[in-house]
C-alpha cells in the first residue's frame, strides 16, 4: 500500500521524483530536534542545505496522506 494525496499522487519515498527515503527524512527531523543547524545536518546527511531547510520547515515532505492505494512499487 502506498500513501497518496488528495489528487491521488503518491507521497514520500513512493513519489516518482523522490530522491531520499522516508528513513533519511526522519533522520533529518531527529537531528533538527537535537538542535543541529541546517548546515550541520546537510553536511552529515550529504544533502543540499536548501533541501534540508525545506524539509525542516515543512516545504518538502510535509503532506499528510489522504488515503492509501495498492500500487506496484
Amino acid at each position: 500500500m502506498v500513501p497518496v494525496g488528495i489528487n491521488g499522487i503518491s507521497l514520500g519515498q513512493y513519489h516518482h521524483r523522490a530522491i531520499y527515503t522516508d528513513a533519511e527524512i526522519e533522520e533529518v527531523f531527529a537531528l533538527a530536534d537535537q538542535g543541529m543547524s541546517v548546515t550541520e545536518i546537510a553536511r552529515k546527511m550529504e544533502m543540499p542545505r536548501s533541501t534540508v531547510w525545506a524539509v525542516v520547515h515543512g516545504y518538502l515532505r510535509g503532506k499528510t496522506p489522504s488515503g492509501w492505494r495498492r500500487r506496484d512499487v
